[in-house]
């Protein structure tokens, strides 16, 4: 009889795939498939924290690699190893890998005449150009921000004074720092975790509301795991009827006094 015909292409396996990755390429992928996160598995095998995120991409967009990780699931699944990590990553997450603290400048509003106004933004304005020669960068970029305030008060302090200097106007002029949060979502991919992130929208005023997936859940998840949590147990019959009143148990000591 004849044999019906086989498909002389072997089938690669996973160890086979790996073999032809450089050593440290078969060790990010392992790192990968444990919790499928990119940067982390980059920073695992030695990748600095500024090229984690860049590495990860060139390397899960190479083609050898992308078929030894694809062998790898199939091998795998998500296995307990996954489960754990990612319960893992849940329980350990913090808001504060999703929140920036801002520095905002505002100015204080002042009720004066157009032309005391006008001396006073001149004034401010000139103070600020000596400080940019010796400022650094970040102050440099501050400064500049204020002087493109102050032109504008200048502008409308000039206008008010030509028609009448006497006028009294109101002029942006004491600087006033505020500090605000905000959520960054690139600081979130930055640092890779924004697989932790269940759900965001707009808010009515235009605003960004985030959830993440509940790290109190997952702590209570991994204390029934390992056995740290109590559960209360209901006592029966063999049959699972309730027991009658006045049954006596008597419980093994299991090394307690």
């Amino acid at each position: 009889m004849d044999q019906p015909p086989t498909d002389p292409t072997p089938v690669e396996t996973y160890e086979e795939a790996a073999a032809t990755l450089k050593p440290r390429q078969r060790k990010f992928v392992e790192a990968y498939l444990q919790h499928f996160n990119g940067s982390r598995a980059a920073r695992e095998v030695g990748v600095s924290e500024a090229s984690c995120r860049v590495q990860a991409h060139d390397w899960l967009t190479n083609p050898n690699i992308q078929r030894v990780v694809e062998l790898g699931m199939q091998r795998h699944g998500m296995g307990k190893y996954e489960v754990l990590a990612r319960q893992q990553a849940i329980a350990r997450a913090t808001i504060e890998d999703f929140i920036s603290i801002r520095k905002f400048i505002g100015f204080e509003e002042k009720l004066l005449p157009a032309v005391e106004a006008l001396d006073a933004i001149r004034d401010e304005m000139a103070i600020l150009m000596d400080e940019l020669d010796s400022a650094s960068e970040e102050r440099a970029e501050e400064i500049k921000q204020e002087l493109k305030h102050y032109r504008r008060e200048e502008l409308k302090a000039d206008r008010a004074c030509k028609r009448d200097p006497s006028t009294k106007i109101r002029v942006g002029l004491e600087r006033v720092e505020t500090w605000a949060q905000e959520i960054d979502l690139k600081k979130a991919e930055e640092r890779g975790v924004l697989h932790l992130l269940k759900s965001a929208k707009k808010t009515a005023d235009g605003g960004l509301q985030i959830t993440l997936y509940d790290s109190q859940k997952a702590l209570e998840w991994f204390g029934d795991h390992y056995g740290l949590t109590s559960k209360s147990v209901k006592l029966g019959d063999p049959d699972g009827k309730p027991l009658a009143p006045g049954t006596v148990l008597i419980l093994p000591s299991n090394g307690r006094d």
